[in-house]
């Protein structure tokens, strides 16, 4: 009876450790702050564009495309990859279509991302070869 109390204890504690430890993973820089693309395929976006995208520390990815919401999720492998699902969207058609082009790329952009660099504010998004796909930068939450 008292191995089963000692051994219920343990177990307890097991628990415990493991859910006070996993508290302490720091979030990726990624996920501080909700990122607005300036260039997609080269292509600068016009400041008015709605587009943006928020990494969650649930692995889980949102944002705006300029037009629909999306949702979906992504995966970070060190040092420098990162990935997302197919990503589900709303389906609201576009009265300009400037915007509606740059939703388009943005979507085809995050389809094609397999890696990251983070270099000061500036997030951009590769394909297999380190082509540049997206550059982001960090909305400001502030003004």
């Amino acid at each position: 009876m008292k191995l089963l109390k000692i051994l219920g204890v343990l177990f307890f504690l097991n628990i415990l450790l493991v859910s006070c430890s996993s508290g302490d993973k720091q979030a990726s820089p990624l996920q501080v702050t909700v990122w607005k693309p300036v260039k997609i395929f080269d292509q600068k976006i016009d400041a008015a564009t709605r587009a943006e995208i928020t990494f969650q520390e649930d692995l889980s990815v949102n944002g705006n495309g300029g037009v629909n919401r999306f949702v979906g999720r992504y995966n970070l492998n060190e040092p420098d990859g990162l990935a997302f699902s197919p990503l589900a969207s709303t389906k609201m058609a576009a009265l300009d279509t400037k915007v509606a082009a740059a939703e388009d790329n943005f979507f085809k952009a995050l389809a094609q991302t397999k890696k990251y660099t983070l270099k000061g504010n500036k997030l951009t998004l590769l394909d297999d070869n380190g082509k540049p796909l997206v550059v982001l930068t960090p909305v400001c939450l502030d003004c």
